[in-house]
Protein backbone atom coordinates (compact mmCIF):
# COMPACT_ATOMS: atom_id res chain seq x y z
CA UNK A 1 0.00 0.00 0.00
CA UNK A 2 0.65 3.62 -0.42
CA UNK A 3 0.98 6.00 1.89
CA UNK A 4 1.01 10.01 2.11
CA UNK A 5 1.20 12.48 4.19
CA UNK A 6 3.19 11.09 7.35
CA UNK A 7 6.53 10.39 7.80
CA UNK A 8 8.68 7.68 7.93
CA UNK A 9 8.35 7.91 11.92
CA UNK A 10 5.24 8.18 12.04
CA UNK A 11 4.73 4.88 10.25
CA UNK A 12 7.27 2.91 12.34
CA UNK A 13 5.04 4.38 15.48
CA UNK A 14 1.65 3.41 14.59
CA UNK A 15 3.10 0.04 13.42
CA UNK A 16 4.31 -0.09 17.18
CA UNK A 17 0.91 0.71 18.23
CA UNK A 18 -0.99 -1.19 16.38
CA UNK A 19 1.32 -4.34 17.09
CA UNK A 20 0.51 -3.31 20.69
CA UNK A 21 -3.58 -3.36 20.15
CA UNK A 22 -3.23 -6.98 18.86
CA UNK A 23 -1.30 -8.20 20.96
CA UNK A 24 0.92 -9.57 18.01
CA UNK A 25 3.74 -7.24 16.70
CA UNK A 26 3.70 -5.44 13.23
CA UNK A 27 7.07 -5.52 11.07
CA UNK A 28 7.53 -4.08 7.51
CA UNK A 29 8.50 -6.65 4.53
CA UNK A 30 8.74 -3.26 2.15
CA UNK A 31 9.64 0.18 3.59
CA UNK A 32 10.63 2.17 0.70
CA UNK A 33 9.65 6.00 0.89
CA UNK A 34 9.49 8.43 -2.39
CA UNK A 35 9.75 11.36 -0.17
CA UNK A 36 9.68 12.05 3.39
CA UNK A 37 5.85 12.14 3.03
CA UNK A 38 5.22 9.06 0.86
CA UNK A 39 6.41 5.74 1.52
CA UNK A 40 5.66 2.07 0.10
CA UNK A 41 4.42 0.02 2.87
CA UNK A 42 3.69 -3.78 3.69
CA UNK A 43 3.23 -5.62 7.01
CA UNK A 44 3.49 -8.65 8.23
CA UNK A 45 2.99 -9.84 12.00
CA UNK A 46 5.72 -11.28 14.22
CA UNK A 47 3.72 -15.10 15.19
CA UNK A 48 1.71 -17.39 13.50
CA UNK A 49 -0.42 -18.25 16.26
CA UNK A 50 -1.74 -14.92 17.71
CA UNK A 51 -4.18 -12.02 16.35
CA UNK A 52 -3.46 -10.72 13.06
CA UNK A 53 -1.71 -13.97 11.30
CA UNK A 54 -4.09 -14.12 7.53
CA UNK A 55 -5.35 -17.78 6.73
CA UNK A 56 -5.33 -19.41 3.37
CA UNK A 57 -8.82 -20.66 3.73
CA UNK A 58 -9.42 -21.75 0.12
CA UNK A 59 -7.61 -25.03 0.07
CA UNK A 60 -9.03 -25.93 3.13
CA UNK A 61 -12.78 -25.60 2.47
CA UNK A 62 -12.23 -27.24 -0.61
CA UNK A 63 -10.76 -30.32 0.90
CA UNK A 64 -7.09 -30.28 -0.01
CA UNK A 65 -5.93 -29.81 2.92
CA UNK A 66 -6.41 -30.88 6.80
CA UNK A 67 -6.27 -27.56 8.58
CA UNK A 68 -5.90 -23.79 6.92
CA UNK A 69 -2.96 -22.43 5.37
CA UNK A 70 -1.38 -19.43 7.98
CA UNK A 71 0.91 -16.90 7.08
CA UNK A 72 2.52 -13.98 8.76
CA UNK A 73 0.94 -11.31 6.73
CA UNK A 74 -1.01 -8.90 8.10
CA UNK A 75 -5.14 -9.14 8.35
CA UNK A 76 -7.52 -7.22 7.63
CA UNK A 77 -7.84 -5.76 10.98
CA UNK A 78 -4.14 -5.37 11.49
CA UNK A 79 -3.96 -3.36 8.30
CA UNK A 80 -7.24 -1.38 9.98
CA UNK A 81 -5.13 -1.24 13.35
CA UNK A 82 -2.39 0.45 11.38
CA UNK A 83 -4.06 2.03 9.76
CA UNK A 84 -6.20 3.75 12.88
CA UNK A 85 -2.57 4.69 14.52
CA UNK A 86 -1.95 6.33 10.72
CA UNK A 87 -5.02 8.67 10.80
CA UNK A 88 -4.23 9.51 14.13
CA UNK A 89 -0.92 11.38 13.42
CA UNK A 90 -2.78 13.13 10.35
CA UNK A 91 -6.07 13.21 9.77
CA UNK A 92 -5.64 14.26 6.24
CA UNK A 93 -3.47 11.29 5.09
CA UNK A 94 -3.80 9.28 2.25
CA UNK A 95 -3.84 5.76 1.33
CA UNK A 96 -3.72 3.71 -1.81
CA UNK A 97 -3.97 0.30 -1.23
CA UNK A 98 -5.42 -2.84 -3.72
CA UNK A 99 -8.99 -2.74 -1.95
CA UNK A 100 -9.51 0.62 -1.17
CA UNK A 101 -8.39 4.68 -1.39
CA UNK A 102 -8.58 6.42 1.54
CA UNK A 103 -8.38 10.22 1.48
CA UNK A 104 -8.42 11.03 5.08
CA UNK A 105 -9.57 10.06 8.06
CA UNK A 106 -13.84 10.56 6.98
CA UNK A 107 -13.22 8.21 3.88
CA UNK A 108 -11.65 5.74 6.04
CA UNK A 109 -14.33 5.64 8.50
CA UNK A 110 -17.06 5.32 5.64
CA UNK A 111 -15.28 2.84 3.86
CA UNK A 112 -13.37 0.52 6.13
CA UNK A 113 -15.76 -2.07 7.02
CA UNK A 114 -16.92 -2.57 2.92
CA UNK A 115 -13.51 -3.55 2.84
CA UNK A 116 -13.51 -6.41 5.67
CA UNK A 117 -16.79 -7.35 3.73
CA UNK A 118 -15.16 -7.89 0.31
CA UNK A 119 -15.00 -11.54 -1.08
CA UNK A 120 -11.66 -12.87 -1.03
CA UNK A 121 -12.16 -16.61 -2.07
CA UNK A 122 -13.93 -17.57 -5.13
CA UNK A 123 -17.96 -17.17 -6.71
CA UNK A 124 -18.10 -20.84 -5.58
CA UNK A 125 -16.65 -20.57 -2.34
CA UNK A 126 -16.90 -16.95 -1.13
CA UNK A 127 -14.64 -16.21 1.90
CA UNK A 128 -15.57 -12.81 3.75
CA UNK A 129 -11.82 -11.04 4.20
CA UNK A 130 -12.71 -10.55 7.59
CA UNK A 131 -12.99 -14.20 7.89
CA UNK A 132 -9.47 -15.19 6.72
CA UNK A 133 -7.80 -14.31 9.97
CA UNK A 134 -7.13 -15.83 13.37
CA UNK A 135 -8.71 -12.07 15.09
CA UNK A 136 -11.56 -12.78 17.67
CA UNK A 137 -13.81 -10.21 16.89
CA UNK A 138 -14.67 -8.00 13.42
CA UNK A 139 -14.37 -4.81 14.98
CA UNK A 140 -11.41 -2.36 14.87
CA UNK A 141 -11.43 0.01 17.43
CA UNK A 142 -11.65 3.56 15.60
CA UNK A 143 -13.21 5.47 19.38
CA UNK A 144 -9.57 7.87 18.60
CA UNK A 145 -10.71 9.04 15.51
CA UNK A 146 -14.50 9.51 16.24
CA UNK A 147 -14.60 13.08 16.54
CA UNK A 148 -13.40 13.92 13.24
CA UNK A 149 -16.88 13.41 12.25
CA UNK A 150 -18.73 15.81 14.69
CA UNK A 151 -19.00 18.79 12.37
CA UNK A 152 -20.75 16.31 10.13
CA UNK A 153 -23.91 16.53 12.25
CA UNK A 154 -23.09 12.85 13.15
CA UNK A 155 -22.28 13.39 16.36
CA UNK A 156 -22.18 16.83 18.71
CA UNK A 157 -21.15 17.83 22.01
CA UNK A 158 -23.69 18.35 24.39
CA UNK A 159 -24.55 21.76 24.63
CA UNK A 160 -27.32 24.29 26.21
CA UNK A 161 -28.59 24.41 22.25
CA UNK A 162 -28.83 20.80 21.92
CA UNK A 163 -30.03 19.46 25.32
CA UNK A 164 -33.61 19.25 26.45
CA UNK A 165 -34.34 20.70 30.03
CA UNK A 166 -37.31 20.32 32.32
CA UNK A 167 -38.30 22.48 35.05
CA UNK A 168 -39.25 20.03 37.59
Amino acid sequence: MIVSGVTREDLLAAADIAGGVLGNPLHFTLLDSYNPKRHVVRLQVASLDLPGARLHLHPYLLGRSQKPRRSRRACGHAVGAFLVAVFERNPNARVQSTMCTFKGVKSFLALYRTVLERNVGSRMIPIRFADSCQCFTDDIYTDTLEPYLWDQGHMEMPSAENVETTNA
